[in-house]
């Protein structure tokens, strides 16, 4: 489900703000056991079709049996905003992107019975620190077009999250900030004109003029 607006205010030329809510559930999807969780399920006596602890005579464990199963569900949700503004002046064109997602919530259930657990801002890969279920992303793009001269400054934000050092100890890694600068010039003599322009999403903001509906 998702569901938001687009709004050209036409006291502010130039100006486009976007807000959007969404709500996405996951169920009944393929995937492999694990060690650990047919070990807990033969603890309970709750081993699922396919699972299986074979032992020797002395209780050691010789095979575990990790087949494919259904697992639980899934469900996220969140605000997706976007803001921009096209300024043009006799210096050239001025324009400002602006994008950013804010999770809610994160919330899953590794097999089908079991309890939903809160993810969000946690780790995806525990004791690696290589990605996470991050509450906040974001990404800023200040462009200036001016006589086939474009200049270019995106600035990209991800949230921190926590995770684990190897003795269990919870702790934070940090946001991560990405900065790019790109200068170019087109040569082309024949200035493109796009097919279906739209207002507030044009790729060549310079190439727009104003209508009398702004």
């Amino acid at each position: 489900f998702s569901a938001g607006i687009v709004w050209t205010p036409k006291w502010v030329n130039g100006l486009t703000l976007s807000v959007d809510l969404w709500n996405i559930e996951q169920t009944g999807v393929v995937v492999g056991s694990t060690t650990t969780q047919v070990l807990e399920n033969e603890l309970h006596n709750s081993l699922a079709p396919g699972e299986i602890v074979e032992r020797n005579a002395d209780g050691t464990i010789s095979r575990i049996f990790t087949p494919f199963v259904n697992s639980g569900n899934t469900q996220t949700n969140g605000i997706d905003m976007g803001l921009q503004y096209v300024y043009p002046t006799k210096f050239g064109t001025f324009t400002s992107v602006t994008n950013a997602t804010w999770v809610n919530s994160y919330q899953t259930a590794v097999f089908a019975g079991l309890p939903q657990h809160e993810l969000n801002g946690q780790t995806t890969d525990p004791f690696a620190s290589n990605d996470g279920f991050l509450r906040w992303k974001g990404v800023s793009r200040l462009d200036w077009a001016w006589n086939g001269w474009d200049l270019v400054w995106t600035t990209n934000y991800l949230d921190g999250f926590h995770d684990y050092y190897p003795n269990g100890l919870v702790h934070y890694v940090g946001q991560t900030w990405f900065f790019d600068g790109q200068l170019s010039y087109d040569f082309t003599f024949v200035p493109p004109v796009e097919n279906q322009p739209v207002a507030g999403y044009s790729k060549d903001a310079k190439d727009m003029t104003q209508g009398k509906d702004g």
